[in-house]
């Protein structure tokens, strides 16, 4: 692989990043309610395109889908005033679930 291919892959992993930025900082607005559903989405695909990128950045997004989905659960709670149970918990394990079907053969 050359080294403007490298690069270019660090550039798309840097922009899919700054979305899961966007997506975390819509969690501290009072629309954070369409975040419950968008969110495990959003997620789901980040990871398929990381798996696709490098193992490196797809490990790293899990990693941070496990430690902020928790931070922007209650953000999503403080906002819309509703503690239910919420569908935003699933994220990091469809994040999982990317990885699997596309490492499962590899």
């Amino acid at each position: 692989m050359s080294a403007v291919a490298v690069a270019a892959g660090e550039r798309r992993a840097e922009r899919w990043n700054g979305w899961l930025l966007a997506g975390l900082a819509g969690g501290a607005t009072p629309a954070a309610r369409g975040l419950t559903y968008v969110f495990p989405i959003l997620s789901f695909e980040l990871a398929l395109r990381f798996t696709k990128v490098s193992r490196r950045h797809y490990v790293s997004l899990v990693c941070c889908l496990f430690f902020l989905t928790p931070l922007l659960r209650r953000l999503i709670e403080f906002w819309t005033g509703v503690a239910t149970e919420s569908f935003v918990m699933v994220s990091p394990f469809l994040a999982c679930l990317a990885g699997i079907a596309v490492y499962r053969h590899a």
